[in-house]
């Protein structure tokens, strides 16, 4: 007994595909659990309308591993953590926010404390926040 014949579908799998992608709200950074993107609330309209976006690039690395938060404290340690990521040489992380966003990055140092590794030795350590507050609408690259 032959197959039965398949119900034909009015546009190819990709057309589908595109429909229901184009249907889902845009990707954006998980902030904290209840935490919105602004004074008018959360949701894509609210991103849209307040955010900016900070790329960062890394050009000079073979890989690299980045700390990245984002909220209104001077103190980049007290704002709420984005995510921690390495980025191999030629990637990028884009950050969609209306808030400052803070980031520092990991690096070799050389030891020369008495306790711990011998003087001397590379330890990796991370750098000091660099902190950039993006405008509405503003999409600022940051080389690493």
């Amino acid at each position: 007994m032959p197959c039965p014949k398949p119900v034909p579908f009015a546009g190819s799998a990709l057309a589908l595909a595109l429909l229901l992608i184009s249907a889902l709200p845009a990707a954006r950074p998980a902030l904290a659990q209840g935490a919105t993107p602004g004074a008018a609330g959360g949701g894509p309209a609210a991103w849209a309308a307040h955010a900016g976006r900070v790329v960062l690039r890394n050009a000079r690395f073979d890989s690299v591993r980045v700390e990245v938060r984002a909220g209104p404290s001077s103190d980049c340690g007290q704002n709420v953590l984005i995510g921690v990521a390495s980025l191999p040489r030629g990637s990028a992380w884009g950050i969609t926010t209306d808030k400052p966003v803070c980031y520092r990055r990991e690096e070799a140092q050389s030891s020369d404390q008495a306790a711990g590794p011998p003087a001397g030795a590379l330890v990796k350590a991370w750098t000091a926040w660099a902190r950039h507050v993006p405008a509405r609408g503003q999409r600022v690259e940051k080389q690493l």
